[in-house]
């Protein structure tokens, strides 16, 4: 049997005979029981520690609610505004489009169209704008001048909206001619009733070309 003896540093093994192979020599993990681990208490580990968990306590949690309470009361009044104004404009840009639209249309099938009053979405009535309105063409396959069952067609409608927003002229109806031209009422108003001296938006279409055209105006 061959007498060696062992010196054990770290995880490597230093064996001591001679006689063996140079390759055992300090060759790591070899013949070397695995560490044991004891459980130590009250002494820290380096990968674990173990800390008391702590709530909020009543004075903070008081303090949060009252903080957020005024950063919300700061914030309510922009964010109302931000919406009658977001609601304004929306407003504006279907209108618009419908003046835009109706133009188009006529100008395409060299007939003529009309945006006007309705307060039932299915025909021009007497009233006001902000009742409703609709777009129509006619177009007169027979030539014989005369509307006729099937020669109106409604190109969009809208009911009154709901959300405070005012649409007024002075006039019922706003046509386009084949060519384009504009007639009848030329001028509007596009304003919000929940507020006074606030900004609103004016829609002024030219009689020459049809084009519309939208700017700022204070409301009344």
């Amino acid at each position: 049997m061959v007498s060696f003896s062992t010196v054990v540093t770290g995880y490597t093994r230093r064996v001591t005979d001679p006689s063996k192979p140079f390759f055992w020599h300090n060759f790591p993990f070899v013949g070397i029981e695995p560490p044991s681990i004891k459980p130590s208490i009250g002494e820290s580990t380096p990968f674990a520690s173990f800390r008391r968990v702590l709530g909020f306590t009543a004075i903070e949690l008081l303090i949060t609610v009252v903080v957020v309470a005024v950063l919300v009361s700061l914030a309510l009044p922009s964010f109302r505004v931000f919406l009658q104004n977001n609601r304004l404009k929306t407003e504006t840009s279907e209108f618009f489009a419908a003046i835009s639209l109706t133009r188009t249309e006529a100008i395409a099938n060299a007939a003529q169209a009309t945006l006007c009053v309705s307060a039932n979405q299915t025909a021009c009535t007497a009233g006001t704008w902000d009742q409703g309105w609709l777009a129509k063409i006619w177009v007169d396959a027979d030539g014989d001048g005369a509307v006729d069952a099937g020669e109106e067609r409604i190109l969009r409608a809208r009911p009154a909206p709901s959300n405070g927003i005012v649409l007024t002229a002075g006039g019922t109806v706003l046509s386009f001619s084949a060519g384009g031209a504009a007639g009848g009422t030329i001028s509007f108003e596009v304003c919000d009733e929940t507020r006074s001296s606030e900004e609103g938006r004016a829609i002024k279409v030219f009689t020459t070309t049809g084009r519309a055209r939208v700017e700022k105006m204070t409301c009344i």
